[in-house]
């Protein structure tokens, strides 16, 4: 039987393989145990630096032989966002035979890495793209698990994550021969994706006035690559900031879009008027993108304060809904509100997903949250299945 192949990734990446089927050969020279496999990765970076200036240190050999990956290639595994790897050779008859083919302690390979790590792993040409909590990037073999490279960012850098609310990062978009990463202290990383050698990087309060760690502003979100566009979110809605959406050329991190598009109007209007603690609406998980409409929807955060809105009042429009725009331009095409005047820290937080599903009878297709992409009519009141 063909070996199969998936990932997986909290405090360690891990490669599975139907090892029962192969008769315990993998031909990968990694190790099913676990101690050992952590010895075959090893080799990838020990050595890590922890010099002040941002590192990309090289495994050796520093080869790909991934070559039976299929790519899962962005979060959600699609543009789309639907969470779903179309794999055939893993069935609920052999799920049970699934066995570690190798695994890579993040703490092992670099004494930074601190706990809490929630990244998403993606899959590119056989190598394996995976996050640490602390901006970190470790690039594997996806096969043998041998490490290509590693990034870090510089110390001085790290030193101030201390001061967001959380440290976390959830993952990374790969596109145009480049790595995206969004920092815990608001800047879009560009790393090469052959070396892992940082390309660009920019603080995002040159381009959006007061988006600083001081001003209450994080980033843990996965960026998502596009049509030549990298997009962001943004974290800190409790905190009173107003949320936002934006765009930047991969080629270059300039910005796309003539302006961010805000989830929160500016302070002094609107619900914004009487305070300046107002704010909300982060987007703090990975949009969905329509690659025949070229719409983007994106799933929003609460209003702030977060159980107080006496000084908020109103429906507060753009916090907890889902909202679609042109994912060339960020013009509004539509937003539905899941919950009006949050008093509760609900959010609206988990990635839409893009599906066409049967509602009623009829084969449409749907946003998870909104039913019609197109209009936001709902088909069903929050999932259409």
């Amino acid at each position: 039987m063909k070996k199969s192949y998936a990932t997986a990734g909290a405090l360690l990446a891990a490669s599975l393989a139907l090892g029962a089927c192969s008769g315990g050969d993998s031909k990968s020279g990694a190790s099913a145990s676990a101690s050992a496999s952590a010895t075959a990765s090893a080799n990838a970076s020990a050595t890590a630096s922890a010099s002040p200036s941002a590192t990309a240190s090289p495994s050796a050999p520093a080869t790909v032989t991934g070559t039976q990956f299929d790519n899962f290639p962005t979060y959600g595994y699609d543009l789309g966002n639907t969470r779903h790897a179309p794999y055939t050779e893993i069935t609920k008859d052999n799920v049970s035979e699934l066995g570690v083919i190798w695994s890579a302690d993040f703490k092992q390979l670099d004494s930074d890495v601190k706990n809490g790590n929630q990244s998403y792993p993606v899959v590119v040409d056989g190598i394996i793209y995976v996050t640490t909590a602390g901006n970190q990037v470790f690039a594997f073999d996806a096969v043998t698990g041998g490490q290509i490279w590693h990034w870090k960012p510089p110390a001085e850098q790290a030193a101030t994550f201390s001061k967001a609310g959380i440290i976390a990062n959830r993952g990374v978009a790969v596109g145009e021969g480049k790595v995206f990463m969004l920092t815990i202290d608001n800047q879009l990383v560009a790393l090469d994706q052959k070396t892992g050698e940082l390309v660009k990087m920019i603080k995002l309060s040159d381009t959006i006035e007061g988006v600083t760690l001081e001003g209450g502003y994080y980033e843990t979100t996965a960026p998502v690559y596009y049509k030549g566009n990298v997009y962001i979110g943004s974290s800190g809605g409790d905190n009173g900031v107003r949320g936002f959406v934006n765009a930047y050329k991969a080629s270059d991190l300039t910005p796309a879009w003539d302006a961010p598009f805000w989830t929160v109007p500016p302070k002094g209007q609107d619900w914004l008027a009487n305070s300046k603690f107002q704010g909300g609406g982060a987007v703090w998980n990975p949009p969905a993108i329509d690659e025949e409409t070229g719409i983007m929807y994106f799933a929003v955060g609460n209003p702030a304060p977060d159980f107080y809105g006496a000084d908020r009042p109103g429906n507060n429009p753009y916090t907890d809904s889902v909202v679609a725009v042109e994912a060339a331009t960020g013009k509004l095409v539509w937003a539905k509100q899941e919950i009006s005047h949050d008093l509760w820290d609900y959010d609206a937080a988990a990635s839409p997903m893009i599906l066409n599903a049967t509602v009623k009878g009829q084969k449409k297709k749907s946003s998870s949250k909104a039913a019609s992409p197109a209009s936001g009519t709902p088909g069903t009141q929050r999932r259409a299945t």
